[in-house]
């Protein structure tokens, strides 16, 4: 019914990996969100440390289905969330997400950097919707940085799905 927080998949400390949807790879949540049973956390991928990962050509949906306009105020979902593993120098480089789907989701794509660094990140040709912030990059922990950042040729629209008054 959801995935939860390891995700559908999960990749840590690995290098070298492609996650290729091909013409209709799809992770899907079915009953988690505002008007389901469910109301959890759920992610679709997890990259937790990995270098020279890429993920495309997946859609990736209804981890938390938001009801435009609810009082809902459960924060849960990320389509695609990539984290540093302390210690590890150059954590998170040469990852490229792109050719995705993703939909109905707090998060479309959380990628947060840490203080071994980030580099060559590339985040492009992504179509993202019903979700309260498309992509979010951002630190980690304390003395973060990254490098060699490009996020572009994005399509977000419809988060006014997450308002509410709460």
């Amino acid at each position: 019914t959801y995935w939860g927080s390891a995700g559908a998949i999960t990749c840590t400390q690995k290098n070298y990996i492609t996650i290729d949807g091909g013409p209709n790879g799809s992770i899907q949540g079915h009953d988690n969100g505002t008007a389901f049973a469910n109301h959890r956390d759920s992610r679709g991928i997890v990259l937790q440390g990995c270098s020279n990962v890429e993920v495309r050509n997946l859609t990736i949906g209804n981890l938390y289905v938001r009801t435009s306009g609810s009082d809902d105020t459960t924060a849960a979902g990320v389509g695609i969330n990539v984290t540093p593993w302390g210690g590890i120098s150059d954590s998170n480089s040469n990852n490229s997400v792109h050719h995705n789907v993703i939909h109905d989701a707090q998060y479309g794509i959380l990628h947060a950097y840490g203080a071994t660094k980030t580099s060559s990140a590339k985040v492009y040709n992504n179509t993202i919707f019903h979700t309260s912030t498309g992509i979010v990059f951002g630190d980690a922990e304390p003395n973060s940085r990254a490098v060699g950042v490009y996020i572009y040729n994005n399509d977000i629209s419809d988060a006014y799905y997450w308002d509410s008054a709460a």
